[in-house]
Formats: structure tokens, C-alpha cells, sequence
């Protein structure tokens, strides 16, 4: 998995502790030598005080995707305010007893604009942000 996969998680688990159905977006590939996480963020189609705008808020905290664009029937935001560190042997057993699945990938566009956001973002701590842009950088 890398930058800009998406994945549905059918037993995702929420920092209220509550466990759910989330599209998620994979925000880099770590490099499981030096034993780092993935940088992972969730999505929303609840577009209530959201703005719709294509690409990052006013406020930073989202970045929208319109609907029927890489993959999303329905406007989703990214939510960037909650950065979430995967173990990368916790995903690939959610994804081989079939707790998540690769169902899409930002494409190309939306890739960059979203690394531009999130470089703006507030809420990412500095070690999720250099994992981000070592990864991204290294692709590119």
C-alpha cells in the first residue's frame, strides 16, 4: 500500500473506542526495517458545517473530494485533524482475515493537492508528517 490508498475498514476502531465501517486513505509506505507505522486518515460523507470547496478547507481541518471522483460516490471529506498510526502486520491481518480491503487510490491530482493540505495541517505531529513526505518524495 501507498501514498493515496484507499481502504474500507468493516472493524476500524474510533479513538472513542467504538468499532465501525470507515473508508480510510493510506498516507504512506513505511519502511518496515526501521519499523514504521502506516499514516493513516479517515474519511466522512457527512458534509454537515463542511466546506465544499474541491481540495483543502479554510480551516484546514478537511479536504474535499467531490462526489464520483477517485472512487467516492458521494462527497467525502478527509478528516485532518486525526492522524492514525497502523502497525503494518495489525493491517495486513485485517486485510487477510478480511477486516479491510483496497477498494480505490487518490489519483494523481488529489494526491498532491492533499500533500499540499496536509503539509499545512496543524494537527499532524512532525514524525507522522516526515513519514508522509519521505514516502511521497521517494515516489515522486
Amino acid at each position: 500500500m501507498k501514498f493515496g490508498t484507499i481502504l474500507l475498514h468493516n472493524k476500524f476502531e474510533f479513538r472513542d473506542g467504538k468499532i465501525g465501517r470507515k473508508f480510510l486513505i493510506v498516507l504512506n509506505t513505511p519502511d518496515i526495517q526501521k519499523n514504521e507505522p502506516y499514516v493513516i486518515v479517515k474519511t466522512t460523507s457527512n458534509g454537515k458545517h463542511k466546506d465544499t470547496r474541491i481540495g483543502c478547507s479554510r480551516n484546514g481541518l478537511t479536504f474535499h473530494i467531490p462526489k464520483n471522483q477517485c472512487f467516492f460516490n458521494l462527497d467525502t471529506w478527509v478528516i485532518l485533524n486525526e492522524f492514525y498510526y497502523f502497525d503494518p502486520n495489525k493491517l495486513l491481518t485485517d486485510k487477510i482475515n478480511g477486516a479491510c480491503e483496497i477498494v480505490g487510490e487518490l489519483d494523481g491530482n488529489f494526491k498532491k493537492m492533499l500533500i499540499n493540505c496536509i503539509r499545512e495541517s496543524e494537527d499532524i505531529e512532525e514524525f507522522g508528517l516526515n513519514l508522509i513526505l519521505k514516502s511521497y518524495y521517494r515516489k515522486t
